[in-house]
């Protein structure tokens, strides 16, 4: 199906392993989608090179977000996409969200969580909503009147202490607005509870930035687990109350106002397997829904794959996909004595109820299983990998999305829009107030143009080279290259320097990758404009016995004595020439024996020196190692310059780091 073709799905750990049946359900759908599916438990350094850093992936799959190793590894290859599939809402992860990551797609199940990702989230590439799916025990299921727990409701009951210790630090007016917040919440108001925030901040004279809101956001992470507890609690003590029998599974239903209701059966905790087990002998299962007002939950699909009745709250997505007393039954959580009324006519009437359970099963084993959402995800990566409108990108690069996002990025013909796109200017600023708290508001104006006058500037200078970046894409002959000039491109348009620190490698190797160069044929090298001594000796130490010579032109006189100063092989001859004049020199004179190696160390002048070496090159093909100016054509003027002598040339481009302020990016062509 598509271009998807490898998947790596990173398996975490979840409250009674649900989401383990999830990515199992998932990845098989997956595979009878044609993909090749891994699935990694342990999300260790060595675990991850060995498969994000050299399988290529086209999607990685996560439940829980990315630590920081994860997210290391996935930016080396700007190929892979990155597939977040959130199972609740966006502000549990919101230190996660706020930073900028590459190819990142995230899904919500709820639509009114894509809307406040795509409110308040720019940064995040992509945006969907993928509901829950339902999983299948693998016990057959008794038939419906034969089952013999009659109701049971899953679910956690444990109020979070956290969140009235983090409210109780707040100021008396905040702290006011929580509890009305929470109020109108717990008494059914139909909108999300962040717009209820809001709402109550506003009457009361409070206004927040977007980044303080997502601040006060974060709380609300909080009070969602205390709202949840506290209405699980009031709906399972009061159907204690009703007199019916209610088989409880869960942590935390330990309470003493329950103790004294025979009729509620405490069973503790089960596994999520043990659960799908129990359905498969339940006939009403009663759910009730997080505060997901337009979204799903595994519960009811699970209830009705394993041939139970399914009661729980509406949600918009529910009306959408179900009908009230043919499938699914809908109760109103804030008339509880009309959920009792349901359940009770339902084990009065055995085969009406069997008729919904079979109604549900029918919609849910076609629509709602892990494997429909399997086929939803593809159907998403596919989309996002494609860019539709740039006609000279080359077939095998199709699937290269942070280098096709760079291009959609630059083919956009409203430049303000890319600049609203990248949104790094304003990340560049938040930072800013960060680490200088007092920065005057004039400060913060000022450094917000600049950026985007320069992110205007850069994007602007490559709109018309993108045909040759589109080539020189295709030229390179490794991954590590592709994911080198992909990190450069959204370095330009970014100005996140993380981009090519990703890919970076150690500065000692630069100019002298033996990854790439075959040193066995070194007889002499020359190093032109050279700046580096630890490139030079890197050379030096790693092919000493065959060097018959190496020429060094210093582009200065200090330069030179602090190279001959730091190199410890007196066998190489150190000149200096000046960059103006190293540039107007015929060096096809001067290299009177054939030079098998040349570095072209100094980016400055670097196309007029190379012209200078025509009939070398044309002659000899000497390897090369070039520095190129991380800037806007430097990169692919000089290959087309290479190829004008010579066309069997082969591309590399690597990026060297020192992790402190020295950096590198050369170009070898071999």
């Amino acid at each position: 199906m598509g271009d998807i073709q490898k998947i790596l799905m990173i398996q975490g750990e979840s409250q009674y392993d649900a989401i383990s049946c999830f990515m199992n359900d998932l990845a098989d759908g997956f595979r009878q989608l044609g993909c090749r599916v891994d699935i990694l438990g342990g999300i260790t350094k060595d675990a991850l090179d060995r498969t994000i850093y050299f399988e290529e992936y086209d999607v990685v799959l996560s439940f829980f977000g990315i630590t920081s190793v994860l997210y290391d590894a996935i930016n080396r290859n700007p190929n892979t996409l990155f597939f977040l599939f959130l199972v609740d809402h966006p502000y549990y992860r919101y230190d996660w969200l706020a930073e900028q990551h590459r190819n990142l797609i995230v899904s919500c199940i709820d639509r009114n969580h894509c809307n406040f990702l795509q409110k308040y989230y720019k940064n995040i590439d992509a945006v969907q909503f993928v509901p829950h799916g339902g999983n299948l025990s693998e016990k057959p299921p008794k038939p419906f009147a034969d089952r013999e727990i009659d109701v049971a409701f899953f679910g956690t009951c444990s109020a979070s202490n956290e969140y009235k210790s983090i409210v109780d630090q707040m100021s008396e007016d905040i702290m006011k607005i929580m509890d009305a917040t929470i109020a109108r919440v717990m008494q059914g108001e139909c909108i999300p509870a962040e717009e209820i925030l809001i709402q109550e901040l506003r009457s009361g004279g409070i206004e927040l930035s977007e980044a303080q809101l997502l601040e006060l956001f974060v709380v609300l992470a909080f009070a969602d687990t205390y709202i949840r507890a506290k209405q699980r609690e009031k709906l399972i003590l009061h159907l204690a109350k009703s007199g019916l029998e209610v088989h409880v599974y869960g942590n935390g239903w330990e309470k003493d106002e329950l103790a004294q209701y025979e009729n509620i059966k405490r069973h503790g905790a089960v596994s999520y397997t043990e659960a799908l087990d129990i359905m498969t002998n339940t006939k009403i299962v009663i759910n009730k829904m997080p505060l997901f007002l337009d979204g799903s939950h595994e519960r009811v699909f699970t209830a009705m794959l394993n041939g139970a009745v399914c009661c729980t709250d509406e949600s918009g997505y529910w009306k959408q996909e179900f009908i009230d007393g043919e499938s699914i039954c809908f109760y109103d959580f804030q008339d509880l004595d009309n959920l009792e009324n349901i359940i009770k006519e339902l084990l009065l009437n055995l085969d009406k109820a069997g008729k919904i359970a079979q109604n549900g099963y029918d919609i849910a084993i076609h629509k709602h299983q892990w494997k429909n959402r399997a086929e939803q995800i593809l159907e998403i990566c596919n989309k996002v990998s494609r860019i539709e409108d740039i006609n000279y990108v080359l077939p095998g690069t199709k699937n290269a999305y942070a280098f096709n996002r760079f291009l959609d990025y630059a083919n956009d013909k409203d430049i303000e829009m890319l600049v609203q796109k990248t949104r790094m200017y304003e990340n560049k600023l938040q930072y800013q107030k960060n680490v200088y708290h007092a920065m005057e508001t004039y400060y913060q104006k000022n450094y917000r143009e600049s950026m985007n006058h320069a992110i205007v500037n850069r994007i602007t200078s490559v709109k018309h080279a993108l045909g040759e970046y589109a080539w020189l894409y295709g030229q390179c002959e490794d991954n590590l290259s592709k994911c080198t000039l992909a990190g450069l491109l959204n370095y330009w348009i970014s100005m996140e320097y993380r981009h090519v620190k990703d890919v970076a490698d150690h500065r000692y190797k630069a100019y002298a990758d033996w990854d790439i160069l075959d040193m066995e044929e070194f007889s002499q090298a020359v190093f032109l404009g050279a700046e580096q001594a630890d490139s030079i000796q890197a050379v030096v130490d790693y092919n000493y016995d065959l060097l018959d010579a190496i020429e060094v032109f210093a582009p200065n006189q200090m330069t030179k004595e602090r190279i001959c100063g730091a190199l410890h092989s007196s066998d190489m001859e150190v000149m200096v020439c000046e960059p103006d004049i190293l540039k107007t020199i015929n060096l096809d004179e001067v290299f009177d024996s054939r030079v098998r190696f040349i570095a072209l160390m100094g980016a400055r002048y670097a196309e007029e020196i190379i012209r200078n070496m025509e009939q070398h090159i044309r002659a000899n093909k000497p390897q090369l190692a070039i520095r190129v100016s991380v800037e806007y054509d430097n990169l692919w003027k000089l290959p087309n310059v290479l190829y004008d002598f010579r066309e069997d040339y082969r591309l590399y481009i690597r990026y060297y780091d020192d992790g402190i302020v020295n950096d590198t990016c050369v170009l070898y062509a071999v």
